[in-house]
């Protein structure tokens, strides 16, 4: 079961025009044909990866395995990182490389049925992909 939590934000806004790319702290993807949501991404805007400074930070907490696991926005993946565990009892990742478009290295993806966290080489988030998984086969 996935249970998730949108934490207000305490900062304010200094911008007020809404169509500004940097104030959303997500990205949603529609389904057209459905009209249905298929995935949100929120995004952590953490220092040192390319999409620093594009988002605002979105803070958030997501609960795992029935509670088990807490994944909030400066969480580091050593907290959670059981959640993600296959049958030899180690993560395994998808090594994401956009080494020609940034200077900062790669990020490495895990992924559940229902979530996919992007993790930096230092540990911290950089984003979190939510999506329905019972399409899956």
């Amino acid at each position: 079961m996935l249970e998730i939590g949108l934490v207000p934000r305490k900062e304010k806004r200094l911008r007020k025009d809404p169509s500004e790319v940097s104030l959303w702290p997500c990205d949603v993807l529609f389904d057209f044909v459905s009209k249905r949501v298929v995935k949100f991404v929120l995004h952590t805007n953490a220092p040192g990866h390319c999409d620093f400074g594009m988002y605002s930070r979105c803070n958030f907490s997501i609960m795992l395995n029935d509670n088990q696991y807490e994944i909030r926005t400066d969480s580091k993946f050593d907290e959670f990182s059981h959640a993600f565990m296959d049958d030899s009892n180690t993560p395994r990742p998808v090594v994401l490389s956009r080494q020609e478009q940034q200077p900062f290295g790669s990020t490495f993806c895990y992924g559940t049925k229902q979530v996919i966290v992007e993790v930096m080489e230092n540990s911290f988030l950089s984003s979190v992909t939510i999506y329905d998984g019972s399409k899956e086969k």
